[in-house]
């Protein structure tokens, strides 16, 4: 097998614009941007490893294993390209959207200033239950700070060429914790009660 898998991306998608609002808190702890790529720790089935996932052209997006493997069975392979394709919401057709929006004048501009940008998702739901939480703070950066604290207490990491890269807790061990710990992060007990 490969260290590489190509993805294929639909026609509206632009890899740069969805790199600039991945790239928008320095603060994100689950992810970095890196020139023209993003450096994601991804956990799916009996994987865990480090990817880069880059574009080196506009038909589709490359992902190398930095550290780590590759999927063993063709099973976790798919579950690794449905979490980027997640990921990007690349299974979404915009095109029913970009025909209207082009015709209404509040939303002409906005696909044109914006073009290719896709909703990019949290695949994990646990992880996006956390995120929104923790997004329900009085400004984003506390958020994000907040989530940083939480993924480097209780999350495990793996170091490559010096950076440290963190996997999102998993939800077993944050149910075994109590309120108490929770709070050490700064979190409320309000949200840790949640």
């Amino acid at each position: 097998m490969t260290d590489s898998i190509d993805i294929p991306v639909p026609d509206i998608f632009d890899f740069d614009r969805n790199l600039v609002f991945l790239n928008r808190n320095e603060d994100e702890c689950m992810h970095e941007v890196i020139e023209r790529s993003l450096i994601k720790p991804i956990e799916v089935g009996s994987m865990r490893s480090l990817v880069k996932i880059s574009a080196p052209h506009d038909t589709a997006l490359r992902l190398t294993i930095l550290a780590g493997s590759m999927p063993e069975s063709k099973d976790d392979q798919e579950l690794l390209i449905t979490y980027i394709k997640n990921l990007f919401d690349l299974n979404t057709d915009l095109q029913p959207f970009y025909k209207m929006a082009k015709q209404d004048p509040l939303l002409k501009d906005l696909v044109e200033e914006y073009d290719g940008l896709r909703i990019v998702q949290i695949p994990d739901l646990f992880e996006a239950l956390c995120w929104g939480v923790f997004g329900q703070q009085i400004n984003l950066r506390f958020a994000y700070q907040l989530k940083r604290q939480f993924v480097e207490k209780y999350g495990e990491s793996l170091v490559y060429q010096g950076k440290t890269y963190w996997f999102f807790p998993h939800y077993e061990k944050i149910a075994s914790l109590s309120v108490e710990e929770l709070l050490e992060i700064k979190m409320t007990r309000q949200k840790v009660n949640i």
